[in-house]
Parts: structure tokens; C-alpha cells; sequence
């Protein structure tokens, strides 16, 4: 009887010391602050947390995700043509979409990467208010807004 209880005593203290060392190692392998799927590697420290990995990297993707923005659109109000300037060139080709106030688009141009200025014919549109959108392929858009008049 003795010697069973010291078997116990041995097999519950192996177990015991296996779990702690499976527990660290895993820990070593793995991400200890953030979800166990994580596989980005190891946080700075304890006290950044795996949300502010995810808001960091949120940030981080959508300033590759937006457009170069619009500097300027002129003239404006336009007659018969307009001209739109961007802060920079396009790195992906872009698609220019006018949109009339009842959210339908009316007119729309593509033009190549590189470009930093588009030319707009607007003298066969209604003379009104319409939305400017400026996409680059797989960002996010840009818009102003463009008065149309004869």
C-alpha cells in the first residue's frame, strides 16, 4: 500500500511537471498575449496587448489602401471641361467616376498608373451638383464635389 501511494505520488508529480514544461514551451512557441492561432511571432512586451497589434496593423494597411488625394479641381464651377489634380502619381491605374446627387454615376474614365492629372469632359452633362470620384485599382476612393454649369 505504501508503495502505491508513492507510485501516485511520482506519477502525479510527472504530470504535473510535464503540463508546467508543456505550458512553458508553448508559451516560448506561441504568442502568450494575443489568440493561439496568432503567428506573428512574440509581442514586445507584455504590456502591448494583440489589440493594439491589430489597430497598429489596420493603420499600417489602410495607409497602403487609400488613393493620393485630390489637390485641386479646376476650374470649379466647370463649363464645359474641368481638370483634377492629385497630391502625387498614381501607383495602380485609376478609375474617375462623376456621380450625380441621386448617388447614379453618369460619367466614368480610366487612365493609366503614373498619371497626376486627369482631364474631364463635362459640357453633355446637366447643368447641377455632382460628386468627383477618384479611385486608384484596389484602394479607397477619394471624392469632391463639382459644380456643373452652361
Amino acid at each position: 500500500m505504501k508503495r502505491l501511494i508513492q507510485w501516485i505520488g511520482c506519477a502525479a508529480l510527472l504530470a504535473f511537471a510535464t503540463s508546467a514544461s508543456a505550458q512553458e514551451e508553448h508559451r516560448n512557441v506561441s504568442n502568450a498575449y494575443g489568440p493561439p492561432n496568432y503567428t506573428g511571432g512574440m509581442v514586445a512586451s507584455p504590456t502591448e496587448t494583440y489589440a493594439s497589434y491589430t489597430r497598429e496593423a489596420a493603420i499600417a494597411r489602410r495607409a497602403n489602401l487609400q488613393t493620393v488625394q485630390i489637390s485641386q479641381v479646376y476650374p470649379n464651377p466647370a463649363a464645359t471641361y474641368t481638370r483634377i489634380f492629385l497630391s502625387g502619381t498614381t501607383t495602380e491605374p485609376v478609375m474617375v467616376s462623376i456621380i450625380n446627387y441621386n448617388g447614379v454615376m453618369v460619367q466614368s474614365y480610366r487612365y493609366p498608373a503614373g498619371a497626376g492629372r486627369f482631364d474631364i469632359d463635362v459640357s453633355s452633362l446637366p447643368d447641377g451638383l455632382y460628386a468627383l470620384q477618384v479611385q486608384e485599382e484596389g484602394k479607397e476612393p477619394q471624392s469632391i464635389q463639382l459644380s456643373k454649369y452652361r
